[in-house]
């Protein structure tokens, strides 16, 4: 099986047409239609089936498709991998992060690794967990970092490093009527906003934060996938919610916002790095991830003297 083989049928996949993938590849339908046929002979299953959209994957094609994409991107990492060795500072490194990661550690982090490899092209993307497992999965990603407790359960292709924990802080806007409540009993018929796509057990965590003091979970919850977006809402509506400590000392002032100082204590915000577990990384993203551990554990310290 050859890489071009595999650019082909992924051309396809992203068109959802042989003539569509022809045209972005610059080559003749036959040739890509010929390159199809080789690969499901190969194979033993047909990749493709027609409908009335053009063509679509059969349950082998999606399956192949995610295993297609993965070598692709291997392969490019490998080149990388070649000119970082030959140059030290050459390639790319691309990452997934939290929006709490990217405002609380990612600058001096990412400071730190263009000290040590300033030529080296950086992707950050903004990701929830479900959305960073899936980057990881198709390969496009060479790390993420994401709230991630190793109480979830995890797809056997992700090794997951705890990195730092973060205490909770509940906020609202500053005309809240319950800004000034005491306990979280007073919050449970409160208007939650929670920002960012559930991960996995995060609704029966949530309803923990108040079960273990006896109270009863809210009924009212609102979640809107990004955390800029619940903060300017916050900020004219009234709705309480629950942030990393380091992202509300950052941003309250900001958007009019005030912690809500109930006695109860509150669990952590643990944010864990996720890689692949059998694609070992890049110089690029070894050292890249190492920055980002480096900037945790001085942050911790800090936190705890």
């Amino acid at each position: 099986m050859k890489l071009n083989q595999l650019r082909t049928f992924l051309a396809v996949v992203e068109t959802s047409s042989i003539h569509a993938g022809a045209r972005a590849l610059g080559i003749s339908q036959p040739a890509v239609s010929a390159v199809i046929r080789g690969l499901e002979q190969m194979l033993g299953a047909p990749l493709f089936r027609r409908s009335s959209l053009g063509i679509e994957l059969t349950e082998y094609g999606q399956t192949f498709a995610v295993r297609a994409r993965a070598l692709v991107e291997d392969m490019r990492r490998a080149r990388e991998e070649i000119a970082q060795m030959q140059n030290g500072e050459s390639g790319s490194v691309s990452v997934s992060l939290s929006s709490t990661a990217a405002r609380v550690f990612l600058p001096e982090a990412l400071a730190r690794f263009r000290q040590s490899m300033p030529n080296v092209a950086v992707e950050l993307n903004e990701a929830t967990w479900l959305e960073a497992l899936d980057q990881l999965k198709k390969g496009v990603t060479d790390f993420a970092v994401v709230q991630a407790p190793q109480s979830l359960s995890y797809p056997e292709f992700v090794e997951v490093m705890p990195l730092i924990a973060f205490p909770l802080v509940i906020g609202a806007r500053k005309s809240h009527p319950l800004l000034k409540s005491r306990s979280l009993a007073d919050l449970v018929d409160a208007t939650w906003l929670l920002p960012g796509r559930p991960a996995p057990g995060s609704a029966a965590r949530f309803a923990e934060v108040f079960e273990r003091h006896g109270f009863r979970a809210p009924k009212l919850i609102m979640r809107c996938q990004s955390t800029l977006t619940a903060f300017a809402l916050m900020q004219s509506m009234d709705f309480v919610s629950l942030f990393a400590a380091p992202m509300a000392a950052q941003e309250f002032s900001r958007y009019g916002l005030k912690a809500v100082p109930v006695r109860e204590a509150l669990p952590e915000l643990m944010h864990s790095l996720l890689t692949r577990r059998e694609q070992p990384p890049t110089a690029a993203a070894a050292h890249f991830f190492h920055c980002i551990r480096q900037t945790c554990l001085d942050n911790a310290s800090a936190a705890s003297s």
